[in-house]
């Protein structure tokens, strides 16, 4: 194995955090976009970047801990891989992101813009995740799928297909998301549902049932049972038939309740 770059000894900066050394490196030889001579990223040490193949760090992004970049990946801008994760394949990450815990992006993912991807994740084939995302737990988002602008997907959540999580969407516990689903604007999602299209879920916000409230909407989805469910960002998710309306006390909105079980079921059928 012929070495690509070198650790710049004199180009040394301390991790804010972990309080290790980082090392500026300079490329060798030429390989892929990279020229000899050019200065990268910084890594701890020669194991948080292989010498084979085109994976490169570039501008002030940072690789240390037990992490590891190899196969043609890149780690770009001012972002962090560290910990014990993994980015390989086609992979790019770009854009003050933060990789970390056990996280393994690979394939032709890509993950951008302040994107923090940790715990187990893994991101995979073509998916592409960005904009201020937080994605934890035994995630897994392969497929075409998208998560953006604020989205939460943790727990055990499987994201596929064509699927979008966006704009502040919440998804958590053992959802399976695929097909062309769009879960947006404050959704929740929790656990056992199966949303593969648009008549899987609906969202209301709390004025439609006359409330002014800055509370989070209320979401009805399907679950793998083909049952309805209803959960909010405050309350775990029960089936829509279990909710106790005698715990309403106000006969208006109650009514409305009852009206809107009913136009949500026929929505879901």
């Amino acid at each position: 194995m012929t070495q690509k770059y070198e650790l710049v000894k004199e180009s040394v900066i301390e991790e804010d955090y972990s309080g290790v050394n980082l090392y500026r490196i300079r490329a060798l030889r030429d390989f892929g976009k990279v020229k000899k001579g050019d200065l990268g990223g910084y890594i701890e040490k020669e194991s948080n970047l292989s010498h084979n193949d085109n994976c490169w760090i570039y501008g002030d992004a940072k690789v240390y801990g037990d992490a590891k970049v190899y196969d043609n990946a890149v780690v770009m801008d001012d972002s962090s891989v560290y910990g014990h994760a993994r980015v390989f394949g086609d992979a790019v990450i770009q854009g003050g992101v933060q990789i970390y815990d056990k996280a393994t992006i690979f394939g032709n993912a890509k993950v951008y813009d302040n994107a923090e991807v940790y715990g187990n994740t893994k991101v995979y084939d073509k998916a592409f995740i960005y904009g201020n995302v937080n994605i934890q737990g035994d995630t897994i988002i392969y497929g075409n799928s998208q998560v953006s602008n604020n989205a939460y997907v943790g727990g055990d959540a499987i994201i596929n297909g064509n699927a979008r999580i966006r704009d502040n969407a919440l998804i958590r516990g053992t959802a399976y998301i695929g097909g062309n689903a769009d879960i947006s604007n404050d959704m929740i999602v929790d656990d056992n549902a199966l949303i593969l299209g648009e008549f899987d879920i609906i969202s209301i916000t709390p004025m439609v049932l006359g409330r002014l409230s800055n509370s989070s909407s209320i979401t009805f989805y399907r679950n793998n049972k083909n049952e309805i469910c209803i959960v909010t960002h405050y309350s775990s998710s029960k089936l829509i038939d279990d909710v106790d309306l005698n715990n309403i006390k106000d006969e208006n909105y109650k009514n409305k309740f009852i009206s809107l079980i009913d136009a949500v079921k026929i929505w879901l059928s």
